[in-house]
């Protein structure tokens, strides 16, 4: 909009309060979108701040309308103003590339069956997607669609029928660029999480450098790990809850061979449910400066939690709060009964500049029967 000449300033809060009852899942995903334009490394708190939006005349219109792939579960987008192109990942378990101005299909790759892709981003100047629950990683050329390589992650040998049933209700995925080279090969590397281990891959062939079950180093817990993240002193760390009383996770490995630093299971607080977990982190002067917290959904769909992720892995047992989801949104429709607990879903970034952007603000969109919240 901002290509277009003069644009008009709308309140986020404003736009929220005035819309929210009639916004389904892509009008939110709108709000998420337009609050994620006052978003960047140098971005305040999460206190209401003016964002650019459309003209009221030009809502509900579209400059090009592309058939023929399916619905779009993730995006991102690359390349100038003259070239720039959308890169997209549907629910039919098709990749493609668009012309950003025309709506023209450059390229289209599509997936067997059932091979639905989990995340996609750029690194590297490649297209990177992690699919089936994880399972695979792969690299295209952004330019032509090619394959430039793959790799599975895990497979499915266990050594039970019971260990193989519990690996497949594990969902939790995550793919995170580092922008940096961490074991030295001479390329940028990748940090997965696919059904509790935590990888490090290179990014030139995906060849895995260590890989850590994290997830079974609890070995007094059930822990679905969820999001992955790189914290001042180097270290990884994993965090996620407890698959029985939904009580926070995290652990600490080492970058250098994913030995595992410290662990913990904060009991002092429950009911955090769901595959969509929030981050944020916010990095001082040095590695103790470094502050890493952490937002899920309690169970019931009423409540949000925040956990302090170092304060946990240092026993802290006041680690985590618990806040209200605003009545607006966990109320049915004109303050009628709830229809259905509220969910969250996570807002992050599309490439390595903006994943860490996104990760210094730490949102997500909280949606229920009666509307939305970031």
């Amino acid at each position: 909009e901002q290509q277009r000449g003069t644009t008009r300033a709308l309140s986020r809060t404003a736009t929220m309060a005035s819309s929210s009852r009639c916004l389904g899942t892509a009008g939110c995903a709108l709000l998420a979108a337009l609050a994620l334009l006052g978003m960047g490394p140098g971005a305040g708190g999460m206190g209401p701040r003016v964002v650019s939006a459309l003209h009221e005349d030009q809502v509900g219109s579209y400059d090009w309308h592309q058939r023929y792939l399916g619905e779009v579960t993730t995006a991102a987008g690359a390349g100038n103003k003259a070239s720039r192109r959308a890169f997209v990942s549907t629910d039919q378990g098709a990749i493609a590339a668009l012309n950003f101005n025309t709506g023209e299909i450059v390229w289209r790759q599509v997936l067997e069956v059932g091979d639905v892709v989990d995340r996609l981003l750029i690194a590297g100047r490649m297209l990177i997607t992690l699919s089936s629950a994880g399972k695979y990683l792969r690299a295209w050329s952004m330019k032509d669609g090619n394959l430039l390589w793959e790799v599975t992650t895990y497979t499915a040998a266990a050594p039970s029928a019971d260990a193989a049933a519990e690996a497949l209700k594990d969902r939790g995925v995550d793919v995170l660029a580092l922008g940096v080279d961490v074991d030295k090969d001479g390329a940028e590397d990748l940090l997965v999480l696919a059904r509790g281990e935590v990888q490090l891959r290179s990014l030139s062939d995906g060849i895995v450098s260590w890989s850590t079950a994290a997830a079974a180093a609890f070995d007094k817990e059930t822990v679905r790990l969820k999001r992955v993240v790189r914290a001042a002193n180097g270290n990884f760390i994993a965090v996620g809850h407890t698959e029985e009383d939904g009580y926070p996770a995290a652990i600490e490995l080492s970058s250098n061979g994913g030995d595992v630093r410290r662990q913990a299971v904060s009991t002092h607080a429950s009911g955090l449910h769901g595959c969509n977990m929030a981050l944020k982190q916010s990095k001082g002067g040095g590695a103790a400066d470094d502050s890493i917290w952490v937002m899920g959904m309690a169970q019931d769909g009423t409540k949000v939690a925040a956990t302090d992720v170092m304060k946990l892995l240092a026993g802290n047992r006041a680690a985590t709060t618990f806040s209200e989801v605003p009545a607006g949104v966990a109320a049915g429709v004109d303050g009628g009964a709830p229809a259905g607990p509220a969910k969250l879903t996570v807002l992050r970034g599309t490439d390595t500049a903006s994943d860490a952007a996104a990760l210094g603000v730490g949102a997500a969109v909280i949606r229920g029967p009666g509307g939305c919240a970031l």
